[in-house]
């Protein structure tokens, strides 16, 4: 998964903000206005908390709407994001009532949004991670490393870092071949039993040839 393009919304210090991944790498500088020379506390984990919202529907506040921004009543982030050569959008919001609201898009290549459906927004947040193996845990453990906090990556248990590393690199796929490979197998060895039984029951056709003849003489 690749970010193209972000929008925040409301979405904590930011207004309407938007942010064009076209760069291999950056550097974020923040400005605090109050304090000269300073640098915290103007936004810069902000944009990686709009990153993983907005793909996983979490982040690290405990209360849900801390995620709006002061004074506004809703957020919404938009992530235009590509994968291989497909283009997906997902368009998250949320408001102080409570109210989520999520889509997911893939986008044709006339430009044009073909929505992916589902029947509740969980079970819609299962189709976005499906498509960019990203869910929070691993992202915010490997991708993602917040400021200030101690990774559960380098300090969790080896079970723990595999599972990160198996949902990141799609390993769970490769599991999936591996059980119709064995099916697979396991059927080739059935038909293969079969044959050996077939063949065996036919006994040593020279020895039956030469009786044949011998009989025929």
């Amino acid at each position: 998964m690749i970010p193209v393009k972000m929008h925040m919304v409301n979405f904590g210090p930011y207004a309407d903000s938007s942010i064009n991944f076209d760069f291999k790498s950056a550097l974020i500088i923040g400005e605090n206005p109050s304090i000269s020379g300073a640098s915290n506390g103007t936004g810069k984990s902000t944009i990686f908390q709009a990153l993983t919202w907005v793909l996983t529907g979490n982040s690290r506040y405990k209360n849900s709407n801390s995620v709006i921004r002061d004074g506004t009543d809703s957020a919404k982030v938009t992530l235009l994001f590509k994968v291989g050569d497909e283009h997906y959008q997902i368009v998250r919001g949320r408001n102080r009532a409570n109210k989520q609201t999520l889509d997911f898009n893939r986008v044709l290549p006339d430009g044009k949004l073909e929505p992916v459906k589902a029947d509740t927004n969980s079970k819609l947040d299962d189709k976005i991670a499906a498509v960019t193996h990203v869910r929070y845990d691993s992202f915010v453990n490997t991708a993602y490393f917040a400021q200030n906090t101690i990774s559960e990556f380098m300090y969790g248990t080896s079970s723990v870092r595999q599972k990160l590393i198996a949902e990141i690199l799609s390993m769970d796929r490769w599991n999936s071949y591996a059980k119709t490979a064995a099916a697979r197998l396991a059927e080739a060895e059935k038909d293969l039993d079969i044959l050996r039984y077939k063949i065996s029951s036919l006994g040593n056709l020279q020895d039956k040839k030469q009786r044949l003849l011998t009989e025929d003489a």
